[in-house]
């Protein structure tokens, strides 16, 4: 069984993944891969078998519009 684990970057350069093979009670952990591009991903992403898990760390941002809304709507002034 296989775990491939990936960190998103908002900066392509820095999206990193890495895959855990899982065999008689051991996890053996490839080198990360660093600046993946999402050819290579969706590559590895793809090749997932029944019982392998994929996880993703996605970094999720506010839209500046929404911030100037949250803040005004702290202050009383939306």
């Amino acid at each position: 069984m296989r775990t491939v684990g990936i960190d998103l970057s908002a900066d392509r350069s820095k999206t990193a993944m890495a895959v855990v093979e899982w065999a008689n009670g051991r996890a053996a952990v490839g080198p990360p891969a660093l600046k993946c591009t999402d050819d290579r991903l969706i590559n590895e992403l793809s090749g997932l078998r029944p019982g392998d898990q994929a996880g993703v760390d996605t970094p999720f941002g506010w839209p500046a519009e929404f911030v100037r809304a949250a803040g005004a709507h702290l202050a009383g002034a939306p």
